[in-house]
């Protein structure tokens, strides 16, 4: 668990590095526009039948 713990922190503190420096505003935008597009919408309506599938209540218990 403590191995796991010190990876979490490290990533944190990637991400929070990342977020202070010269490319996360070019990050935001990418975000902004990828999530707009119709291929994302099709991702998400995908997720969303999934869930609420057989397949998606199954894996849902199993993961509990």
């Amino acid at each position: 668990m403590d191995e796991l713990s010190k990876e979490v922190d490290d990533v944190a503190d990637t991400y929070e590095r990342f977020f202070k420096s010269k490319w996360a505003q070019a990050y935001e935008k990418g975000w902004e526009a990828a999530v707009k597009t119709n291929e994302f919408k099709g991702v998400k309506r995908a997720g969303r039948n999934f869930k609420h599938s057989v397949q998606g209540k199954a894996l849902k218990k199993e993961m509990k």
